[in-house]
């Protein structure tokens, strides 16, 4: 998987391999202009106009470099410089020299009349090396007129490690930030960039390798990473040409209830698509025979119920007696909070012997258990939680406010105190482990912010985990598939997708991946 990095450790990754592995600087610098410059000449015919924003720093420097070579390669190009020239040093002092040389044109943007002068709307594309990976705090002084005229130009705009103005530890924007067409970040992704608000100011993201060795990434241990389409398809469970229906797995799903039959039907129809052999759902005696209606593919368990038409605290022993020799369990989808249901879950969790190892844990069966904090509720050892930012929450008692503000640190905490696999659903979807991972995914679209969709992927995820997987690799294929399923979905039905639809796509969505697992060990 594809480390993801603070700008703190991304800066030690550079010392480590200036300082400890002795590349010079300037070569990082000569790299980075250099894809910089390639980067754009795939965009843009030769003889182009290009505008170079540079701001202080080796930021500054990448745009001397990438200056340099376009105009070798005969574009047209300016730089702006937003401090004085002489206030430039060491590498970025070096990189500059041959600019004067060459007669590039320099044009001064030091202060906010000549930033008024300037019409960016002359040129064909502007490459933003105003501030990269540096800000904190929020953009101050000219620097911030410097990225609203960029911004207003309306003209594409590539920004060379982040667009300036974004803080690419947390994802926030404050006052300004240059809203690029594209980014092309340096090294490795930071997380910022793949954090809301900061991820729609990224535009396209992609990535230069600019030769930064193995040893200096490891060496700063990272711990949180994004999942790669290689990463997926490695995980898909392998189907041996004799196989049965009991080869690919027995799975259980619990839960639904009068007027919400059609969430537990939505996990199960999910784990079927995915290739689980078995499926059987648990539901109130009411509710089984319009889930019976809705999957002919799968097997109903009439379990006791309530007055009010969801699971009886009473159906406890029903349960354990269907969930005997299941390989993996799917609880909560339309479970409901009535308050005898609710009950139900807490006997469950308070002796799970002799239920299976593996089980998601969603929805309702989550806000049973709410919040944990003055609870002594202890879920399975490496059970899979997967809660919306509402459902977090109120596990956590926070407010939705403060998990979206630190969905990568709420998630993380979760896992680690509850010894569990978290899936804190939303963008990016944050996988959590027990030992402090974390794993971000980016398939996906807005398309799926639809109802069914949460529980579509909870089905996704135990019909991988019935297969075999273990909980953290059921998860990261798991949010990965269901994206990738909704990403296909799109190209069809756009923001207009249902739940049901995305899980149709799961098929396909798992014979691509395949398809790119034998192209690439292929001979």
């Amino acid at each position: 998987m594809l480390p993801v990095l603070t700008p703190e450790q991304m800066r030690e990754v550079d010392r480590f391999t200036i300082e400890e592995i002795g590349i010079a600087g300037r070569v990082l610098i000569e790299h980075a202009g250099r894809m910089l410059a390639q980067h754009l000449m795939l965009r843009l015919p030769e003889g182009g106009s290009v505008g170079i924003v540079c701001g202080k720093g080796n930021n500054g420097g990448d745009g001397f470099v990438t200056a340099r070579f376009l105009h070798h390669a005969g574009y047209r190009v300016t730089v702006y410089h937003i401090i004085a020239l002489d206030e430039y040093q060491d590498d970025a002092q070096a990189c500059l020299q041959p600019l004067q040389r060459l007669n590039v044109p320099l044009v001064p943007m030091l202060a906010p009349e000549h930033v008024e002068s300037e019409d960016f709307r002359q040129k064909d594309w502007l490459i933003d090396c105003v501030l990269g990976t540096g800000t904190k705090g929020g953009v101050r002084g000219h620097f911030g007129d410097v990225i609203e005229r960029m911004n207003e130009s309306g003209i594409p705009i590539l920004s060379c490690d982040a667009p300036s103005g974004l803080d690419v530890s947390t994802g926030r924007v404050e006052r300004a930030g240059v809203k690029a067409t594209e980014t092309l970040t340096i090294g490795l992704p930071k997380i910022g960039l793949l954090l809301y608000p900061g991820a729609e100011y990224v535009g396209a993201l992609h990535l230069a390798d600019i030769g930064f060795p193995r040893e200096a990434v490891e060496h700063v241990k990272p711990t949180v990473f994004q999942i790669e389409r290689n990463d997926a398809a490695a995980l898909i469970p392998r189907r041996p040409k004799n196989g049965h229906k009991g080869t690919f797995g027995r799975a259980l799903f619990v839960g639904g209830s009068r007027g919400m039959a059609g969430a537990i039907t939505l996990a199960a129809d999910a784990a079927l698509r995915v290739g689980v052999g078995l499926v059987s759902v648990g539901t109130p005696e009411s509710v089984s025979d319009v889930v019976q209606g809705k999957l002919s593919e799968a097997t109903t368990v009439r379990l006791p119920e309530t007055s009010k038409g969801s699971l009886h605290r009473n159906a406890e022993a029903a349960i354990r007696a269907a969930a005997a020799g299941k390989d993996a369990l799917g609880i909560g989808p339309g479970l409901s909070q009535v308050g005898k249901t609710k009950t139900l879950i807490g006997k469950l969790l308070g002796n799970w012997s002799g239920m299976p190892a593996k089980v998601v844990f969603d929805a309702d069966a989550l806000n049973a258990v709410a919040p944990l904090g003055s609870s002594a509720v202890k879920f399975p050892p490496n059970a899979i939680l997967t809660p919306h930012p509402g459902e977090m929450a109120r596990l956590l008692d926070k407010t939705v406010a403060e998990v979206e503000s630190d969905r990568i640190g709420v998630a993380r905490q979760m896992a680690m105190q509850r010894n569990v696999v978290v899936v804190l659903k939303g963008v990016p979807t944050v996988v959590a482990t027990p030992n402090g991972t974390c794993v971000l995914n980016t398939t996906g679209n807005s398309g799926m912010a639809t109802g069914g969709s949460g529980d579509a992927l909870t089905g996704v995820i135990v019909g991988l985990l019935a297969q075999g997987l273990q909980p953290f690799e059921a998860a990261i294929l798991g949010v990965y598939l269901h994206g990738y399923a909704g990403d296909l979905a799109a190209n069809l039905f756009g923001a207009g997708m249902i739940a049901g639809q995305i899980a149709r796509f799961l098929p396909q969505a798992l014979m691509e991946l395949s398809e790119h697992t034998r192209d690439t060990n292929a001979i």
